[in-house]
């Protein structure tokens, strides 16, 4: 097999990563900070904008348990251009929607595409970070997903007021078809397809059943959901909150509040020694308490408290998303591939229920019911399993303090 990315090409091999995740993921959120637009322009109610977003991240919750087996079967570098061209040409027709049925179709069919860009991009890793080692490139995707996330947001909401609806969804469009061609460039033309069975040859090695693959990956499961789950709440229902009373903020304004994404891309690459220093569970349960405080500044009618609140919560996702994919890794390293397919698809699928489940409860609770409705998630999917845990971490501690005392007791 042929070795692709020298050291002396490692900067590109970074540079198409990050570039590669950014287009594909502006894609993603595009329609997030475009609200009270899509409630103007085709009269979908708070409950049907937000079902822009769960479609899209519904069809990516249904295919990530097989992007990383699609990759086997295609060489990487024209997948990728394949599907980031598809991502654009998509981006084209959703300035040229008409109806809501229209729209609503779009939006799936990007959450079906994503996975093309994601299998082939994930699939090359493998071969692009020799002679680099591995946490360079996993930063530069993550750094690369959290700057797409902000140019989906803040581009067509810029784009909005001087170029209308097509000419927003064009001008993303435009970029996205860009950013194809410099990752053309910059991958190097010798990545090969990788066969699944060299991937992970532990799975067939030590082949481990569904059922107890499922139990030791319960927990991280639920915390998955539970993070894209209060991501897509928050950031979705923001923009009502921000476009009424007292604030009356416009559609540009509203896409330039996800500029509180750029200090998590740059605090992306500290995570991994963060980890390292203080544990990946004690990581998690900072980043936890740090969103509710950050969440719990956003009640606040003053803007700069508010925007305070939400960069806190932000950065506080990020490095629980950096630490969530540091376990998956250490849980089951012998079915590595089906582990990160099983969290993936319980992380789109809690992002697709948070786009809409709050919206149920907006006439009455408004932000602090879309804040009652994250905390409920969690608590209903977080306790059982830290009650869980502390209880067999109680019983362990008894055994170990009876088998000491018999021990004190036999020497004694």
């Amino acid at each position: 097999m042929a070795t692709s990315a020298q050291p002396h090409r490692a900067w590109k091999a970074q540079l198409a990563v990050t570039l590669a995740a950014l287009a594909s993921f502006a894609v993603l959120y595009c329609t997030q900070a475009l609200l009270p637009a899509l409630q103007q322009r085709y009269g979908l109610s708070l409950a049907e904008s937000g079902s822009l977003l769960m479609l899209t991240l519904l069809g990516l919750s249904l295919t990530a348990p097989f992007s990383c087996a699609l990759a086997s079967h295609w060489s990487p570098r024209p997948l990728l251009l394949l599907g980031l061209l598809g991502l654009a040409v998509s981006s084209v027709a959703l300035g040229l929607c008409r109806t809501q049925m229209e729209l609503l179709t779009l939006r799936l069919l990007q959450g079906l595409l994503l996975p093309l860009v994601l299998a082939a991009l994930l699939g090359s890793l493998p071969q692009l970070q020799q002679g680099m080692g591995g946490r360079t490139l996993s930063a530069s995707y993550v750094c690369g997903t959290v700057l797409g996330g902000v140019l989906g947001r803040a581009l067509p909401a810029a784009l909005l007021p001087a170029w209308q609806w097509p000419g927003a969804f064009a001008g993303l469009a435009l970029l996205q078809g860009l950013l194809a061609l410099l990752v053309w460039r910059l991958l190097p033309a010798d990545l090969v397809r990788q066969p699944a069975g060299d991937r992970d040859s532990a799975v067939t090695q030590e082949p481990l059943s569904w059922a107890l693959l499922w139990r030791a990956m319960r927990p991280l499961v639920a915390a998955g959901f539970c993070l894209l789950f209060a991501q897509a709440s928050v950031f979705s229902f923001i923009v009502p909150r921000l476009s009424a009373a007292p604030w009356h903020w416009s559609a540009s304004q509203v896409g330039a509040l996800y500029l509180l994404f750029l200090p998590s891309a740059a605090l992306v690459h500290v995570a991994p020694w963060l980890m390292r220093r203080c544990g990946v569970l004690r990581l998690l349960l900072a980043a936890l308490g740090l969103s509710w405080v950050g969440l719990l500044l956003s009640l606040s009618a003053q803007t700069p408290w508010l925007l305070l609140g939400l960069g806190l919560f932000a950065l506080a996702v990020f490095v629980a998303q950096a630490g969530l994919a540091e376990l998956v890794g250490r849980r089951c390293p012998a079915a590595a591939r089906r582990a990160a397919g099983i969290y993936l698809s319980a992380y789109y699928l809690g992002g697709a229920c948070g786009a809409v489940l709050p919206a149920w409860v907006w006439d009455r609770g408004a932000w602090p019911g879309c804040l009652l409705t994250v905390a409920a998630v969690q608590l209903l999917l977080l306790l059982p399993l830290g009650w869980r845990a502390w209880r067999h971490g109680a019983a362990a501690r008894q055994a170990s303090a009876a088998l000491m005392f018999s021990c004190q007791k036999g020497s004694g």
